[in-house]
């Protein structure tokens, strides 16, 4: 499957909005957003790996993925609401990118128990691209 980008107005509610330019270095402020919001990614990641392992995920698209994921967390869904949500679908594996003006800033595999990748402490922020490959990272 192709990675799939979900932004505002499309039926999973999860929005990309305009905001301040890239920062420069990594603040107090920017880490207590962050930190946080790297535990949902990994929990969102983790569920929508667990429902591939456990479904039939080739009758799946990536949005009714993430739809089902986030049914039942609205404070996940607000918690996306200023970022760009990226899913990409490897093997029965999920991959979660958090992206704000096509910087990535957060990115997570579900199929381990650590988070991935903090890429909001880079210096400068790469591009909203996937890096990660669960061949690499997934037992």
């Amino acid at each position: 499957m192709k990675p799939l980008l979900i932004m505002a107005g499309t039926a999973v509610a999860l929005f990309s909005a305009c905001s301040s330019p890239p920062p420069e270095s990594v603040s107090i402020q920017q880490s207590a957003i962050m930190q946080p919001l790297s535990e949902q990614v990994h929990q969102l990641s983790t569920r929508i790996t667990n429902d591939l392992h456990f479904a039939n995920h080739d009758e799946l698209t990536q949005e009714m993925l993430l739809q089902t994921a986030l049914r039942d967390h609205p404070a996940a869904r607000q918690a996306f609401e200023p970022y760009t949500l990226l899913l990409d679908v490897q093997e029965t594996n999920a991959v979660i990118l958090v992206c704000e003006d096509n910087h990535a800033l957060l990115e997570d595999a579900g199929c381990n128990k650590n988070f991935d990748r903090h890429h909001w402490q880079s210096i400068p922020l790469p591009t909203c691209e996937f890096t990660l490959n669960t061949l690499d990272l997934c037992e």
